[in-house]
């Protein structure tokens, strides 16, 4: 809890009362060490996490677009009960995902912390790895533009039962997305893009199905797909390739 003292006298008055009420900003972590003033006082705050992504010109790295607050926007929107939630239970056997809400908006929040990039039906896709909620999100981005659009979210194995019933049940989807892959038709086996994910809690790979709803890729709807705005981009398991390590996702949920 910090001081009245410890701001500057430029500092808002109001901004500081937030700080100072758990129910508003007192959860809320910050550092100590950036934004001070020539006198050591707080001027300006610099919050912790990874809650959303940036697009910078490779030619000079200058910033030309930040997602701002939309990843946890979208979250919130599709996915409520999990909205910033924790992916590492403090007993498998009991803890359910959606106990863990908004248990991480008071340091990392949703934590992006993998990007890929593919393309689909002549447009760049954008996919974003959501470690908390464990999702991913999907975005467009045009030729020529530096603002993606948003396209779609989605989010595999379930919330609502324990982790340990979800991984005996091998239904506990990709928790802590850490690193995606894009396979483009080309060198798909199944003829339909991929996506590759490797989840380091979960201790899993999984091969989705990318799928235009606006291509000719497929003859036939492709089954249960996720929730999806914009232009209709959609991520969906595929049926023929999927992997679940038991045994290292056991050591991960008992550690």
């Amino acid at each position: 809890m910090r001081s009245i003292d410890d701001f500057a006298d430029t500092f808002d008055d109001e901004l500081i009362a937030k700080l100072d009420d758990n129910n508003i900003l007192g959860r809320l972590h910050f550092s100590t060490v950036d934004g001070l003033d020539s006198s050591g006082k707080i001027e300006k705050l610099y919050f912790f996490g990874a809650r959303g992504f940036s697009i910078f010109r490779a030619s000079n790295m200058t910033l030309v677009y930040d997602s701002g607050d939309e990843v946890e926007k979208m979250i919130a929107k599709f996915y409520p009960d999990v909205f910033n939630t924790n992916t590492k239970p403090d007993d498998a056997d009991e803890d359910k995902p959606i106990d863990f809400f908004d248990k991480r908006s008071d340091n990392l929040g949703p934590e992006c912390e993998s990007v890929e990039i593919g393309e689909l039906g002549g447009r760049r896709i954008l996919f974003v790895g959501v470690d908390r909620t464990a999702a991913i999100l999907i975005y467009s981005l045009e030729s020529g533009e530096v603002v993606p659009t948003f396209e779609s979210v989605y989010r595999a194995g379930g919330r609502d039962d324990t982790f340990q019933n979800l991984l005996d049940n091998r239904n506990l989807g990709d928790l802590d997305p850490e690193d995606l892959k894009f396979i483009p038709v080309s060198e798909s086996v199944t003829g339909v893009p991929m996506l590759m994910v490797t989840s380091t809690v979960s201790g899993t790979i999984s091969l989705y199905e990318v799928y235009n709803d606006s291509s000719t890729m497929s003859t036939t709807e492709p089954p249960n797909p996720t929730m999806t705005t914009g232009n209709g981009i959609i991520l969906i398991s595929s049926k023929v390739l999927y992997f679940l390590s038991i045994i290292f996702g056991f050591l991960i949920l008992q550690w």
